[in-house]
This record gives C-alpha cells, sequence and structure tokens, in this order.
C-alpha cells in the first residue's frame, strides 16, 4: 500500500488543474483533491489499526518489518529491500495551501438577506450551503423585487443578475474550501493518530528512538508553527509533540554524549521556546493551552536535573568550589552541573513578555480544570528553574500580579470548600488544592517569595481554615473511608509550604518567630508537652515498632484435604 501511494508534489494535476490556478477552487479539481485526502485518511486509519493489532499479537519480527515499511523500507518475499514512501513522506497533505481567504463585497440588493437558512451540517463536515436552496433563496428574492417594482429599470436587472451570481460563486467556493479544510484535517488526524500508535507500540533502544523524535519534529514543528490560527489542526500537532517528549527518557546516556543528544537537546529547546509563543498566540483555547503547559513542564522538569560533564582541568587547583583536596583523595572525572541543558530559560521567559506570566497566572486561578493545574505546575518549574538560575524574574512577575498572596488567602477557604463539594467532586477540588501547596513550597524555597509567602498572611489564612482545629473524631465523615486521610494529607502540605518558607528566612531572621509564638520563649513549655504527648501517643499505639512486627500467614493449600 505504501509503494502506491502518490505523493502531492509541485505541478500534480488535480481534474487536469494546477494547485496555482486560480480556478481551481471553481472547478471539479477542488473535489478531486478532497477526495484523494479522505482516500489518504483512510488509508492512514487502517494502517494505525494494522500495527495495533499486530502489536497486540506479540509478533515482534512482523512488527519490525511493519515499522520498517513505515519509515521507508520494504522486504518483498524474495528478500529484496524495495524503497518507498515513509509515513514522513505521506505528510505532504500540510503543504497545501488552503490558508487563502475569499471576502464578498457589498451588495446592494442582497445586503439585508439571511443566508444562514440555507446551511446544512453533514457527517465529519462543517456547516455548508445547501446551492440549491441558495439559488432559491436568490429566486425568491427577485420575485420580491419585481413584485415591488424595483427591476423595472433594464440596467438595474442586469445589476441584479450579476450580484446573485457573486453571490452564488462565493458560497460555492466557501464550500469547496470548507471540504477542503475539513478533508485535510481529518487526514492530519489519522496521520497523527498513525504516530502515536507507532510511538506507543516501538521497542526501540533510546538512541534509535532520539532519531525517530527528531526526525518527527523536524517534519511538525514548522507546520505546527504555521497552523497556531487554526485551533483544530494546532491541537492534533500540539497533542503529537507532547507524546514525543513524555515518550523519551530524559535521564538516558544518550542525552550526555554525542552529538545525537546535543541536536535533540536543541530541538526541545525549540519546542519550549515554541510553546511559550503558542500560550501567547491561542487566546482561549484551553484544552490547546493545556497541551502547551504540560510540553513546557516536561521540558523543564526532565532537563533541570540533567548533568553535563565537566573535565579535571577546570576544576581549581583545590578541587571544585575551591575545597581542599584530602590526601590520597583523586580528583573526579566528571561532575554534575545541573541546568546547562536549558540554555538561557528564564531569559527566554523573559524575551516572550510579561503577558506570558498574566496568561499563565489567570489560567491558574480561572482556567478550566485540567488547564488549571497544568498551569499551576508549570509555574512551580518556572519558579524552580529561575531560583537554579539564580534570577528573581518569576517571583517579581508573581508579586507584581499580587499572585502569591492571593494563593497565600486561598488557603483561608479551603475548609469551607471541602464541606461544600460533594464526595464525588472532592478529587477534583483536591487535585487542584494540592497544585496550589505544591506552587507555595516551590515559591517558599526561595528567599525573596518566602518572605512574601509570610508577609501575605500565611500563618493567618491557615488559622482561619480551622484545618488543624478540626475533631477527626467529630468533623470526618467516617463514611467515606478515605476522608481521613486526605485530611492528612492536607495538613502535611500545608506544613510542607511553612517549613519551607521559615528555612528559606533562616533562623536569623526572627522576624517570623512572633508569629509563630515562639519568641522569647513563651510557647517553649507547650512544645514540650506536645512533643511528651506524642511520645506517649506511639508508645501505646506500637507506632514505631509496628513496621518490624512480621505478620504470619497461613499457607495456601494446594490439595484437598
Amino acid at each position: 500500500m505504501f509503494i502506491k501511494q502518490t505523493l502531492i508534489r509541485p505541478g500534480l494535476l488535480w481534474d487536469g488543474r494546477d494547485l496555482a490556478d486560480p480556478e481551481f477552487l471553481d472547478s471539479t479539481s477542488a473535489t478531486c483533491l478532497s477526495n484523494f485526502l479522505n482516500q489518504r485518511a483512510i488509508a492512514l486509519q487502517y494502517t494505525a489499526a494494522e500495527l495495533r493489532q499486530i502489536a497486540l499479537s506479540h509478533l515482534p519480527s512482523l512488527k519490525e518489518r511493519m515499522f520498517n515499511t513505515l519509515l521507508g523500507s520494504t522486504m518483498v518475499d524474495d528478500g529484496q529491500q524495495i524503497d518507498n514512501c515513509s509515513v514522513f513522506d505521506l505528510f505532504d497533505f500540510m503543504d497545501i495551501p488552503l490558508d487563502q481567504s475569499i471576502a464578498l463585497g457589498p451588495l446592494s440588493y442582497f445586503k439585508d438577506i439571511d443566508v444562514s437558512v440555507c446551511e446544512e451540517v453533514g457527517n465529519d463536515l462543517p456547516p455548508l450551503f445547501n446551492m440549491v436552496k441558495l439559488e432559491e433563496l436568490l429566486t425568491l428574492r427577485k420575485s420580491e423585487l419585481v413584485a415591488t417594482k424595483r427591476l423595472e429599470n433594464p440596467q438595474d436587472l442586469v445589476t441584479f443578475s450579476d450580484e446573485a451570481q457573486i453571490m452564488f460563486n462565493y458560497y460555492f467556493i466557501d464550500n469547496k474550501l470548507k471540504e477542503l479544510k475539513a478533508a485535510r484535517h481529518k487526514a492530519l488526524k489519522s496521520w497523527v493518530h498513525l504516530l502515536l500508535v507507532m510511538i506507543e507500540s516501538m521497542a526501540y533502544d533510546e538512541s534509535t528512538k532520539i532519531v525517530f523524535v527528531l526526525q518527527t519534529l523536524q517534519n511538525i514543528l514548522p507546520r505546527l508553527e504555521n497552523c497556531l490560527e487554526s485551533p483544530a489542526d494546532a491541537l492534533e500537532l500540539a497533542k503529537l509533540t507532547k507524546a514525543l517528549l513524555f515518550s523519551l527518557n530524559l535521564d538516558s546516556d544518550a542525552f550526555k554524549e554525542g552529538d545525537l543528544g546535543q541536536n535533540l537537546s536543541d530541538k526541545l529547546f525549540h519546542v519550549f521556546e515554541l510553546s511559550l509563543r503558542a500560550i501567547n498566540v491561542v487566546g482561549a483555547n484551553g484544552p490547546l493551552k493545556e497541551i502547551f503547559y504540560s510540553v513546557s513542564y516536561r521540558y523543564l522538569t526532565g532537563t533541570s536535573e540533567t548533568e553535563i560533564p565537566v573535565s579535571p582541568e577546570t576544576e581549581s587547583p583545590n578541587g571544585l568550589n575551591n575545597s581542599t583536596r584530602l590526601p590520597g583523595q583523586s580528583y573526579r572525572g566528571l561532575a554534575p552541573i545541573p541546568g546547562l541543558r536549558k540554555p538561557h530559560s528564564t531569559q527566554t521567559v523573559k524575551l516572550a513578555g510579561d503577558r506570558l506570566i498574566d496568561i499563565i497566572c489567570d489560567d491558574a486561578l480561572v482556567g478550566e480544570q485540567n488547564c488549571r493545574i497544568a498551569a499551576l505546575l508549570l509555574l512551580g518549574a518556572l519558579v524552580k528553574m529561575a531560583k537554579q538560575e539564580n534570577s528573581n524574574y518569576i517571583i517579581e512577575s508573581l508579586n507584581r500580579l499580587n499572585f502569591i498572596s492571593i494563593l497565600v488567602h486561598s488557603i483561608g477557604d479551603l475548609a469551607n470548600a471541602l464541606q461544600e463539594t460533594s464526595r464525588e467532586d472532592a478529587t477534583v477540588l483536591l487535585s487542584d488544592l494540592y497544585a496550589r501547596l505544591a506552587l507555595l513550597v516551590h515559591i517558599s524555597q526561595t528567599r525573596s517569595g518566602a518572605t512574601t509567602v509570610l508577609n501575605s498572611g500565611l500563618f493567618h489564612s491557615i488559622l482561619a481554615s480551622g484545618l488543624f482545629a478540626l475533631d477527626t473524631d467529630l468533623d470526618i465523615d467516617f463514611h467515606d473511608p478515605q476522608a481521613l486521610s486526605r485530611h492528612y494529607s492536607l495538613l502535611a502540605a500545608i506544613m510542607r509550604v511553612i517549613c519551607c518558607a521559615l528555612v528559606s528566612r533562616g533562623l536569623q531572621n526572627e522576624q517570623s518567630l512572633p508569629d509563630l509564638g515562639l519568641k522569647n520563649g513563651v510557647a517553649e513549655q507547650s512544645i514540650v508537652d506536645i512533643s511528651d504527648s506524642f511520645m506517649l501517643l506511639m508508645t501505646i499505639t506500637r507506632f514505631v515498632d509496628f513496621e518490624e512486627i512480621t505478620v504470619q500467614k497461613r499457607p495456601t493449600l494446594r490439595s484437598f484435604t
């Protein structure tokens, strides 16, 4: 099937006309191209279904042959290798120029006519105009004008006929353009689905997978960049980009040696830049922004811990960081330097403009559920990245928007929000709460961020929430077996924020001590009492010894007795 596929090339005629022909859309050539794209989509769908079936059947040799064919080489029965078009060659339909716009000029006789009554919705097609109904509507308009004696002048009748023909041709071409765009999107959706099946079922080693990912990104990124204003097409290519990034093991040694890893690192950085630019462009499209948030998050978290080898010559005579080398201790041949795989990431965010942070913060507060969580996770990764690069840009941007204070104040509403939420929706709400608290942890791990968190009334918000004052014997719904676990998990998440903020501020900064009641040892006796109580409780419940208890299980009977 791949050997016989026709590729779209310049100069290829469609029912006798070239794509560059000005009359292409006003002829049967447009229908010919639409039918071709629909057939291409069906072929790609069949190939994806066949590959999935082969993968589920656990036939490695047949799957390898299938992959070889998809990548451009087929072995026939006599063992001969035959070149065929690859799955990347079949991505040619995205180069078809369909971004032209047509406009209907002012028409004096039809300026108040409502043509929406002629629209019809078909299967897998956008609303199209029924040309028979449109012609009938134009005829009715003519009868109306004749009845009101507005076409008695022969010149007026000629003008009316010309305008009617212009209007008819406009909606005819509009239909053809919509059909072509729908057919191309169908082919794109099928092509992306086939690539997703390939990613899911491939059994390559990491180096071979990197080559495949590089080749795929090389093909799709220019198209993704060009179709950001077409949300449906951009969504499909963005989903594929996300799947490619998440399929890679970014901790693999393949990233740390050779040109292959460096090439992929550069390509992933380009993906990151494109994602930031797309977030600024796509507007209110929540599902599409969610994908770009996830792609950016994957890039930042996957590369932040990457280690770059450093030769011994780069070390100082006394060792790394001017530390003294002990007698008999050799130099380390390789030293980890995290963060160098993300070249100037903070600068990249700056170049994207302040509007980028504004958009992410808006989505983190009032976006759709999945988009909101993805935005919160990305903000956490950005804060962590800025900390690694010794930059205060992200924290300063969040302060400019009063975003940190909003997060801190939201803690005070946690208990009420949980009580007003049904058990079915509690999981969704908690996901959002944990994402917010995780972001506060990242912010509190920076000194300036911790200052803002504490000055925003962290302890007052915690006190207002009443979470630590809940009586677990009375206020927890024991009909829900997960309620107690969720309660303590939430308390632990809040405690992490407190600990990170206080550690970042440092013991030398005593402004936070009065907030905790620790100034001048006022609360010292209370702390001792609590510690003694906890020790007594752990002793009574044998909490410390529990893990050392071996539970004896009855042996399983293997025969009838």
